[in-house]
């Protein structure tokens, strides 16, 4: 009997195992296809590993991830509506399965502040995850609730979320980068300045902060000096391939903007002549360029 358990309990164990390595080749390949954008490759391998695992939250915001690259590359208004609700209904899977998962609410939120509402955009909503967050990661929940804010203009509460998040978060220069953007939006560019340079002194490596510093240089047409200085800094750092950041190709455009303020031609015909070696496409940088042309 004691023999038979045993290998009861070894085929039980094998069956399992062989089920999570099957579970794991589709969540892998699942990535692989998304990193080289076969996106409709991915969202059928995410789908056999949620299949396989329907417990493991991964499997549903990469699906979710997958669905929203399928949706911005599509250009028809039903087939839209059908990928956003996807979208939607996976990120909800995974708050259903992990509860507990500030990343699946914080994923879902996010879905609801950025949808219309006819695709199911709810600031209420996404409210409502914010506070069930807070009972979870203090820093998290308080900087969704800025960005909820922020989303209905609201930008006395907004701040304020934000800067409760400062006292909880573990990520103090995107915190401080926040606000930062948060006074870009309302014009009040030298708290701005401000909140970016908190930001750098944070972290000398976010690099975000940088760039966007030149940006409000060149919308509030002043700090033209250390704007240009913190995009060759940020261009010495950033890489093309990285596309959580902007690419160094608008960094140059920006510097030639920030050189045509200092009425300097030379060095901005130069700027924009280096974006477009970038990436030739770059319509800013090929207008920016033809208008200097002009006035020559």
């Amino acid at each position: 009997m004691k023999k038979y358990l045993t290998t009861v309990l070894f085929a039980l164990l094998l069956a399992l195992g062989q089920t999570w390595a099957q579970t794991n080749t589709d969540f892998t390949l699942g990535k692989q296809q998304f990193a080289q954008k076969k996106y409709e490759a991915a969202i059928t391998s995410f789908k056999k590993a949620a299949k396989a695992e329907p417990s493991k939250e991964a499997n549903y915001l990469w699906l979710a991830k997958a669905y929203n690259q399928r949706l911005k590359r599509a250009s028809n208004f039903m087939a839209k509506g059908t990928l956003a609700r996807k979208m939607k209904n996976a990120y909800k899977k995974a708050v259903e399965v992990a509860p507990q998962s500030v990343k699946a609410r914080y994923s879902l939120a996010m879905y609801y502040i950025s949808a219309p509402a006819i695709a199911g955009g709810s600031f209420t909503k996404a409210e409502k995850q914010a506070q069930a967050i807070l009972k979870l990661n203090k820093g998290k929940g308080y900087e969704l609730l800025g960005a909820i804010y922020q989303g209905k203009k609201e930008y006395t509460a907004a701040e304020k979320a934000y800067r409760n998040s400062l006292q909880f978060s573990d990520n103090q220069a995107a915190m401080y980068y926040k606000l930062g953007m948060l006074f870009q939006t309302q014009k009040q560019y030298v708290r701005a300045f401000q909140e970016f340079g908190h930001a750098m002194k944070a972290d000398e490596d976010y690099l975000m902060a940088y760039y966007q510093y030149a940006r409000t240089a060149v919308f509030a047409q002043m700090q033209t000096r250390k704007g240009i200085k913190y995009l060759r800094y940020y261009i010495s750092k950033a890489s093309a391939k990285n596309t959580k950041i902007v690419a160094p190709t608008y960094a140059w455009w920006r510097m030639g903007k920030l050189y045509e303020l200092q009425q300097d031609t030379i060095q901005a015909k130069q700027a924009y002549q280096k974006a477009l070696q970038l990436k030739p496409e770059n319509k800013e940088a090929k207008a920016a360029l033809e208008k200097l042309k002009e006035t020559e």
